[in-house]
C-alpha cells in the first residue's frame, strides 16, 4: 500500500510487478476519500473557491482582514493535507457565508484597494440572490457529506489495527456514498429553507429533495 502519487505507482508496476506476480497494489485509502469528496458537483461553491484560494493564496493584507472581521485564521487548501478543502469550506467558508461576514471582507479588500481584480468578483457573487442561494445550498451539503468522509478516512490513520484492512471503515464508507443524505444534512437543509423566507413545514417538505439533488453527485 503507497500513496497514489504517479512515481508510486510506477515504482510498483516498473519494480515489483515483475518479481512479485500475484502482488496488488493498493493506492492510499484516505487519500482515495479525499477525491471522492472532490468529485461532488458543486459549481457555485467551485466558483467562490477560485476567488476565496486566489485571494487567500496571495494577499496577506487580505488574510489579516479576514481574522480581523471574522476573529478566526482564515483556512488555506493545502496540495498535501487530505481534507484541506472541507477545512476551508466548514470553518472559514460556511459560518461566515451565512452571516455576512465574506460580503464584509469582500467590501474591505475593496476600500483598502487590496486583491483589485478578485475582490469585486467575490463581492459580485455574494451580492448576486441566485448564486448566493445555490452556494448556500451546495456548501451546506459539501460540508456536511465531507464531515463523514472525513471522520471515517482518519480512522484508517488510527493507531489501531483499521488502518491494515480498512475494512469496517471502507463497508460504512461505501453505505454513505450511496446514500449521503444524512439525517444532520436535512437539517441543515430545513435552517437554511428557513432562514431564505420558507416555512417550517414548507422546509420540511423541500429539504429531502434538494439534499438527495444536491448530493446525487458524489454516487
Amino acid at each position: 500500500m503507497s500513496d497514489c502519487v504517479a512515481a508510486n505507482i510506477a515504482s510498483y508496476r516498473d519494480s515489483l510487478k515483475g518479481p512479485f506476480p500475484y502482488s496488488e497494489h493498493n493506492g492510499c485509502l484516505p487519500h482515495t476519500g479525499a477525491h471522492v469528496g472532490e468529485a461532488m458537483e458543486t459549481p457555485h461553491v467551485d466558483e467562490f473557491m477560485g476567488h476565496y484560494n486566489a485571494i487567500v493564496g496571495t494577499s496577506n493584507y487580505a488574510v489579516v482582514h479576514f481574522s480581523e472581521i471574522t476573529g478566526y485564521t482564515a483556512k488555506k487548501k493545502s496540495a498535501t493535507r487530505w481534507f484541506s478543502t472541507n477545512d476551508v469550506q466548514e470553518l472559514s467558508l460556511l459560518p461566515n457565508a451565512a452571516n455576512g461576514n465574506l460580503l464584509k471582507w469582500a467590501d474591505k479588500m475593496i476600500d483598502e484597494g487590496i486583491c483589485e481584480k478578485t475582490a469585486p468578483k467575490l463581492r459580485a457573487f455574494l451580492l448576486n440572490p441566485t448564486k448566493l442561494k445555490l452556494f448556500m445550498l451546495e456548501l451546506t451539503t459539501v460540508v456536511m457529506v465531507g464531515k463523514g468522509l472525513k471522520a471515517r478516512n482518519t480512522a484508517l490513520e488510527g493507531d489501531t489495527f483499521e488502518f491494515v484492512t480498512g475494512y469496517d471503515t471502507m463497508l460504512h464508507m461505501g453505505e454513505a456514498i450511496k446514500n449521503p443524505v444524512t439525517p444532520e444534512l436535512v437539517e441543515a437543509i430545513k435552517k437554511l429553507a428557513i432562514a431564505n423566507g420558507a416555512t417550517a413545514a414548507a422546509a420540511a417538505a423541500a429539504a429531502p429533495a434538494a439534499t438527495a439533488a444536491t448530493a446525487a453527485a458524489a454516487t
